[in-house]
């Protein structure tokens, strides 16, 4: 009833009911509140207003404890008092970029590459894709190699999604000519903890696709020298 009489109060409009706490607003005297009252009235530590009873939604408002049958309302008077409960914010400003690789399973070396790029752009393990304590940011389906990494600033998964894209034309690297498709969003959701990527969470047994090691791809390239 409160929500419907107060649809267009934006401090109500999108809360739910259940998230509403509802306090009888009759003094200790037996006298209601008034309304040059109710700016004075202290909150404890739980943000509810001291000295007022909680109402509880199995009594009938007509049951002697909150109004009678014989309620009058006098004009002025306050009734009811409604705290909104603290909901759980969600983490804002994160990003999310979603990809893949086609045909990269049988090419050595993508998925390393792609570990060292997500964790030089400061990527983040997605908790909803957690299994038991493992994370999972780069997997295949069937030949294709997916992505899935959220990053805490708009800048590093715009520059993620750009290196991607340069990736696929650069002739050094194992991406090359390979057709990468990729999308960078805002992501808003409530999250439990997140985890980093690491270069190191590469893990070359993990998949049957041509391996490569991190020593591999960081030894020098040796070069001959002319005198």
């Amino acid at each position: 009833m409160i929500k419907e009489e107060n649809s267009d109060d934006p401090t109500l409009k999108n809360v739910a009911a259940k998230d509403l706490r509802l306090f009888l607003a009759k003094k200790e005297d037996g006298r209601w509140l008034d309304e040059d009252e109710a700016p004075a009235v202290a909150l404890d530590d739980q943000g509810h207003p001291q000295g007022f009873k909680v109402m509880r939604p199995s009594l009938d408002l007509k049951n002697d404890e909150y109004f009678g049958e014989s309620f009058q309302r006098n004009e002025g008077e306050i009734h009811v008092l409604v705290v909104v409960l603290e909901q759980a914010q969600p983490q804002t400003g994160l990003w999310l970029v979603n990809g893949s690789i086609e045909n990269a399973k049988n090419t050595k070396g993508i998925r390393c590459r792609l570990y060292r790029l997500v964790a030089s752009y400061l990527g983040y393990y997605d908790p909803a894709r957690r299994t038991g304590d493992k994370d999972n940011a780069l997997w295949y389906e069937d030949k294709t190699l997916c992505i899935h990494s959220l990053f805490e600033s708009k800048e590093n998964a715009l520059l993620f999604d750009n290196v991607l894209q340069d990736e696929c034309i650069t002739p050094t690297s194992p991406l090359d000519g390979h057709a990468v498709s990729t999308n960078a969003a805002p992501f808003s959701r409530e999250l439990s903890e997140l985890r980093r990527i690491y270069s190191r969470h590469y893990v070359s047994q993990d998949t049957e696709s041509p391996q490569v090691t991190m020593l591999s791809l960081s030894r020098p390239t040796p070069r001959s020298l002319t005198w």
